[in-house]
């Protein structure tokens, strides 16, 4: 479906977030040129129409949940752009053997105890599931989080639309190419 022009609020963009989040296969939402787009497809859109307002990093503070390549690279931006980063992996070994970067420190008392450090952003690696318990306990402390896609996204500032999922990906780029062409976007 698509829905004539419309503009979102904050709280509605946190909301789709958290919502994207949890079932990242079953929805496309985005805005394009000024219109929603609505699809049940297996993929998921974020548009840079809203990189204005998407750049929301209010937080200094921000736990890195993950420590694979990525993971280590969200900590590496986050350090270039000044900000205070925790990190934290539930892999004990992972977390035991890592160097962390000067200014990173470890969240030893793991994700639960991430409000009390004012942490008010967690960046996590894509390997970790949703019903992850410090995931829940992040949520249940009303810390917005985040995918490292996402944290690359915020800080990009050029327009961008990406498309992520295991299926579904191909038929999505065909239609956004038909959208952007139809208006003479590229």
């Amino acid at each position: 479906a698509i829905i004539p022009p419309y503009s979102p609020d904050r709280t509605e963009i946190d909301l789709l977030r958290r919502i994207l989040y949890k079932f990242p296969t079953t929805y496309l939402i985005t805005e394009l040129f000024g219109y929603m787009v609505f699809s049940k497809v297996s993929s998921l859109v974020f548009s840079s129409t809203f990189s204005g307002e998407g750049l929301r990093m209010d937080s200094r503070a921000v736990l890195v949940f993950g420590l694979s390549r990525s993971g280590k690279a969200a900590l590496d931006l986050l350090l270039k752009k000044g900000f205070q980063v925790w990190y934290w992996d539930d892999n004990e070994e992972t977390r035991n053997s890592f160097t962390p970067p000067t200014g990173c420190q470890l969240l030893a008392e793991g994700p639960a105890a991430a409000k009390n450090k004012d942490i008010s952003l967690a960046v996590m690696s894509p390997g970790i599931p949703p019903s992850n318990d410090g995931v829940k306990a992040l949520e249940d402390s009303d810390i917005e989080t985040i995918s490292e896609i996402e944290l690359a996204w915020r800080f990009c500032g050029a327009p961008c639309v990406v498309v992520t999922g295991t299926n579904g990906k191909s038929s999505t780029a065909t239609l956004l190419n038909e959208l952007f062409a139809a208006a003479d976007k590229r």
